[in-house]
């Protein structure tokens, strides 16, 4: 792809990087990136009309286009695709030398623990190309010119599918591994799987706040992320979120897990946002602990484009677990709303007071509150693109569901679901996305799913 950038969801982006010039703290973001072995720390001119006003020969070098990549979410769902998917996948984006990865999804098999990934996304952007010796304040060496920006993946939650899985430590331990065998720096947001439905009996009968405590130990223990390559994240570090204890009321400790990070005049973030009604219904719901978390995710929300807006960003991607629904379709996968209020609608009735179309309002509408946020947020950006990433509902898809209250479609808002387990493709289909990011194009971000040849199913006795 000419002067583009591709990301993997997991999540990568490449980034526009100044050689040789200085900037103060209002006109560059500081990126700090860590390999084996080493710390580099560069500047990026966050802005577009800043990089317009700057672009001379000697601060915007041609540069190869890094691709980045983001994982689906529920990896993973069987012993196939922990054994044989997963390290096709991770061999595939690994090749594809992606800026950074995203998980959103779920990291464990049926019947054993695994790692397998559905539905990864990553990020290619080059038409913003780094320059080929990075300013750095410190005295390591910069990239060399035969070095292209490490690429990055971003995982929108669940380690494992929802049922019949353990929610031991073992889980977690192999989770990581997968992780830290991407080359790229490697982005995750928990889904429910990993904590919100290991209350289930089937599962382990684990205190889901416990699990999600001990997963925050595991995953989100400093402010960088996962893989051999390390990316410097922004941390929701005020006591917000409800931790865990034997009693209530818990105690509020840090949301480490929600994160964000500028990289190549886009800002990203991750949210705690849950499936299973977002902890409001399922086995043991839990009212305060949706309560806390519900609260601090918007008001991360709220910084972030707060902080966008004074970056200058041209885009927002955010990265969350839950499919919350966005408008009057598709009720088999997530609650239909009301596009004026996003409250959820009422179950349809048919002949003799039946509901004949599947809607399931019986359970607390955990979404609401938070969806509002976001439209507000969107809206509030000045046109331009805003992305939302998500797994849960297992159906790639990339549409434009968000209505104003008039009714009218938000055109520069994109839903991008990541690919789930769909036994339908064969018990090993593990794929991913690649986002191709342009911070000078219209729509900033473009799509393309990847297919992992070693795990392709074999068609012949389907005919």
């Amino acid at each position: 792809m000419a002067r583009g950038t591709a990301v993997a969801f997991l999540l990568l982006a490449a980034v526009a990087l100044a050689a040789g010039k200085t900037c103060n703290e209002n006109c560059c973001d500081t990126v700090e990136i860590r390999g084996p072995g080493c710390v580099i720390r560069f500047t990026q001119a966050p802005t577009l009309p800043l990089l317009a006003a700057r672009r001379h020969a000697a601060l915007m070098t041609p540069w190869p286009p890094t691709p980045s990549a983001c994982g689906e979410g529920d990896l993973p769902y069987s012993n196939d695709q922990a054994t044989v998917g997963m390290p096709h996948m991770i061999a595939d984006m690994n090749a594809a030398k992606l800026a950074f990865t995203a998980m959103d999804g779920a990291w464990a098999g049926r019947g054993r623990a695994g790692w397998a990934g559905r539905g990864w996304t990553a990020w290619v952007n080059g038409s913003l190309a780094p320059a080929p010796h990075p300013v750095s304040p410190s005295p390591l060496p910069p990239f060399p010119r035969s070095h292209p920006t490490p690429p990055l993946s971003a995982s929108p939650g669940d380690l494992k599918q929802g049922s019949n899985s353990p929610c031991d430590d073992a889980m977690y331990a192999r989770s990581l591994d997968y992780f830290n065998q991407l080359d790229a720096p490697a982005a995750f947001t928990p889904g429910d799987n990993d904590w919100v439905d290991c209350d289930r009996a089937n599962n382990g009968g684990f205190n889901s706040l416990e699990r999600l405590d001990y997963e925050r130990k595991v995953f989100f223990s400093d402010a960088y992320t996962l893989g051999k390559t390390k990316l410097k994240q922004e941390v929701q570090m005020e006591p917000l979120c409800p931790g865990y204890s034997a009693t209530k009321p818990y105690p509020l400790v840090p949301c480490v897990e929600n994160r964000r990070w500028m990289y190549g005049g886009v800002m990203y973030m991750t949210a705690n946002v849950q499936g299973s009604c977002n902890n409001l219904c399922d086995t043991n719901p839990d009212p305060e602990e949706f309560a806390g978390r519900d609260i601090a995710n918007i008001a991360w929300l709220n910084s972030t484009f707060a902080a966008a807006k004074k970056a200058g960003a041209v885009a927002v991607m955010i990265i969350t677990q839950a499919n919350p629904g966005w408008d009057g379709s598709d009720s088999t996968r997530a609650p239909r709303r009301d596009y004026s209020t996003l409250a959820r609608l009422p179950a349809r009735i048919g002949p003799n007071n039946t509901n004949t179309c599947g809607d399931d309002t019986s359970a607390p509408d955990g979404f609401q509150a938070w969806l509002l946020a976001v439209r507000a947020a969107v809206l509030g950006f000045g046109g331009r693109p805003v992305v939302y990433v998500h797994g849960d509902s297992h159906y790639f898809r990339v549409d434009k569901p968000l209505l104003d209250r008039n009714g009218a479609r938000i055109q520069y808002f994109t839903r991008v679901e990541t690919p789930g387990d769909n036994a339908q493709t064969g018990n090993n289909d593990v794929t991913w996305l690649k986002v191709h990011v342009d911070p000078r194009s219209r729509e900033v971000f473009s799509y393309s799913p990847q297919v992992v040849v070693g795990n392709v199913a074999n068609y012949t006795n389907h005919h």
